[in-house]
């Protein structure tokens, strides 16, 4: 699923669902991976936003350690290096629900990754 609000917005979320195939036993897995998103678009390639993915172990013990909910901030930059674009970004997470036992409470991620150049002209989603 993808939501796109005009070219300074962009909100979008991505499930994705795991099960084991095995049968039942200590290797079952049940879990649901979450991703939602949005970035606001800033000037000279800027953009602030958040990029979490919330986790759910429907296999884990039910007693608060089933699901990781973070909230996030990250900051990122396009910036040309030679001729390929290149992302930089940082984002902080905070945790206010996590498991238990072992589980995450802060995170910072640091994102270094090349911009694909458009495979398709327009705006697909135009009609909308």
């Amino acid at each position: 699923m993808f939501g796109y609000l005009g070219r300074k917005f962009i909100v979008g979320l991505f499930p994705q669902q795991w099960w084991s195939t095995g049968g039942p036993g200590s290797n079952t897995t049940g879990q649901l991976n979450l991703q939602y998103f949005g970035s606001y678009f800033l000037s000279d390639g800027w953009s602030v936003g958040s990029s979490s993915n919330m986790l759910v172990n429907w296999c884990a013990n039910k007693s608060g350690n089933m699901v990781t909910f973070p909230i996030g901030l990250s900051v990122s930059k396009v910036q040309r290096i030679g001729i390929l674009p290149i992302r930089f970004a940082v984002q902080g997470q905070y945790m206010p629900v996590h498991p238990d036992a072992f589980g995450q409470k802060w995170n910072v991620q640091v994102t270094i990754a090349p911009v694909i150049p458009k495979l398709i002209s327009g705006n697909v989603l135009e009609d909308w």
